[in-house]
């Protein structure tokens, strides 16, 4: 709002294609698991096709009958289809999640779903202590550049719209992404136009929305932009057009999968941000960062799930 005052901008969670990139980042889940083997990786098979076939399976099986859960006397419920993509999609937004995601789809392959539903409360209680009030600020930017509410309209069809005005040089690649999303057993249309539904009780919208498009062919100083190589929410095409949509930006690429950088595992990511916000320098073009550390080297009872940034 104040672009005078920007001495430095890293921008990361550049919105493109949306899901374009969820089917890579569940790529990488299959692949890490196979190579970290069955004593890093609970839902180890001889194949990373192999593995996805058994992940396939199950979702089959919960498509055509839900599982019954009974967390303690008191609380019981039901483990659908629905429920473990959104689990699937929740943890592909960090690397840190999949030894613990294994783990769950392993017992639920086994037909304990009790302890992977206990997920969906894990994600959700993580979400919202952590989010330090980004789920609302979230609700207000979209809602507030979205058109009026048509109560009439589904939510789907709500988002998709919205999903234009908020990218609408993207067009219909923002539609064919929805669809794919939607048709993905690995990514959940749920987890993306539920925030939507908070649109509808507003009773004011922005008198101007932000409609596009964004650039500047001249900023005070050049941006860093960062991008994933797979990220289930914000693919690096949509960083890679940023970056064009700002002459003089430089694009560092982090080729692992996650979603946002924020709190990547990356030496190479921290130091070169820090370079850049303590003098400016930014990185070579073309500069790519990996991880520390190889996927599933951590304990699969030790990892802390990491909650989806609002940002998406």
């Amino acid at each position: 709002m104040f672009p005078d005052r920007i001495e430095r901008l890293v921008i990361d969670d550049d919105l493109g294609g949306l899901v374009n990139d969820t089917n890579k980042t569940i790529q990488w889940f299959l692949g890490g698991c196979h190579a970290a083997g069955p004593e890093n990786c609970a839902f180890y098979a001889s194949s990373p096709t192999k593995i996805e076939a058994a992940l396939d399976d199950i979702y089959d099986s919960l498509r055509s009958q839900p599982l019954p859960v009974f967390l303690n006397s008191d609380l019981y419920d039901i483990l659908t289809y629905d429920d473990l993509r959104s689990i699937t999609m929740v943890a592909l937004y960090s690397p840190s999640n999949f030894p613990r995601l294994a783990q769950k789809l392993a017992e639920l392959q086994a037909g304990n779903a009790t302890t992977v539903f206990e997920l969906v409360y894990v994600f959700q209680y993580h979400y919202i202590i952590s989010g330090v009030g980004s789920a609302e600020a979230m609700a207000a930017i979209e809602c507030g550049n979205s058109d009026p509410f048509n109560a009439d309209a589904s939510v789907e069809g709500v988002y998709v719209k919205n999903q234009f005005n908020l990218c609408r040089n993207a067009g219909g690649a923002v539609y064919e992404s929805l669809r794919r999303m939607e048709d993905s057993p690995q990514a959940s249309l749920q987890r993306y136009k539920g925030s939507l539904v908070l649109c509808k009780p507003r009773p004011a919208l922005m008198s101007k929305p932000l409609t596009g498009p964004v650039g500047a062919a001249n900023t005070s100083h050049p941006l860093l932009v960062i991008g994933n190589t797979a990220d289930p929410a914000t693919p690096l095409a949509g960083a890679k057009k940023t970056s064009l949509s700002f002459p003089g930006s430089v694009l560092l690429t982090q080729d692992f999968p996650e979603h946002s950088s924020i709190n990547t595992n990356s030496t190479c990511t921290h130091q070169h941000v820090a370079a850049y916000f303590a003098n400016g320098t930014l990185p070579e073009e073309g500069t790519v960062c990996s991880l520390d550390a190889p996927l599933f080297l951590t304990s699969a009872n030790a990892t802390v799930p990491e909650s989806p940034r609002s940002a998406s």
